[in-house]
């Protein structure tokens, strides 16, 4: 792989970073990060899934790129890596002023992954620990159906999800942030006019997650979900539901 040119880092709160952009080939989301807040809670996991004989390694040229104590990596059926990580180093920089505010306690949002075989790819993240939050079922057009799963590691509605997409799509459909109010949505969508940014899905509301947001393309060709609302659930002991449409109102085609 050719050295890498050049990152960004992009923060949302007092870590170093939230999401880390880098010029190479893939051109395309390539891991996904997921935080431990104990050293021994992410060795007991790790033990967990090698006990299962999964191939989950320790990178610790990896951890120092990425500003971390440790980190352990398992690419998953979709060729998108999970990373494992402790002690993500924090920052002393102040944001700069007017900048959206995020809710970050349980991460920074969500992702939605293009998985082409539902059955593999569910059992492989249930391996990882994550459950099920609920599904939609919903033919889009005549012929096309998105059949998505919704899942959770913590009090988020969904931190991970996962759908079938038409050949050729990216790894990823959309990352999503979620922001503290509904002013910090509106700001960023003035933002995005302003900058006259790629705005695909116009406002509107979820069923499931209950989560009021727009989509804007990246210049990779995924899509960012900016919103806020998420609904929060006790994932101790949820009963996984399902629901027939993926928007209540709203994503409509940004003309």
């Amino acid at each position: 792989m050719p050295a890498l040119l050049g990152a960004l880092n992009l923060r949302t709160n007092e870590k170093v970073y939230s999401l880390k952009v880098v010029q190479g080939d893939a051109d395309d989301v390539v891991a996904l990060g997921w935080e431990f807040q104990h050293p021994q809670d992410l060795q007991n996991y790790v033990a967990g899934l090698q006990a299962k004989n999964y191939a989950i390694a320790e990178n610790s040229d990896l951890a120092a790129d990425r500003h971390v104590q440790r980190l352990f990596a398992l690419a998953d059926l979709n060729n998108i890596s999970h990373e494992f990580i402790y002690g993500l180093a924090d920052t002393d920089a102040a944001l700069a002023a007017n900048t959206t505010e995020f809710m970050t306690e349980n991460g920074i949002g969500h992702a939605l992954v293009c998985a082409q075989n539902k059955a593999d790819s569910l059992k492989f993240y249930q391996d990882l620990g994550l459950g099920i939050t609920d599904t939609i079922l919903e033919e889009v057009m005549p012929g096309m159906v998105i059949d998505a799963t919704f899942m959770h590691v913590n009090g988020r509605h969904h931190s991970f999800a996962f759908a079938p997409m038409p050949p050729g799509s990216k790894k990823v459909h959309h990352i999503m942030l979620e922001c503290l109010s509904i002013d910090d949505v509106g700001r960023a969508y003035e933002n995005c006019i302003q900058h006259k940014d790629n705005i695909v899905l116009d406002f509107g509301k979820h069923p499931n997650d209950e989560v009021f947001s727009f989509y804007v393309n990246t210049p990779s060709g995924f899509a960012i979900e900016i919103g806020t609302g998420g609904k929060k659930i006790n994932f101790e002991n949820w009963i996984p539901e399902s629901f027939e449409k993926l928007s209540a109102w709203g994503h409509k085609p940004k003309l």
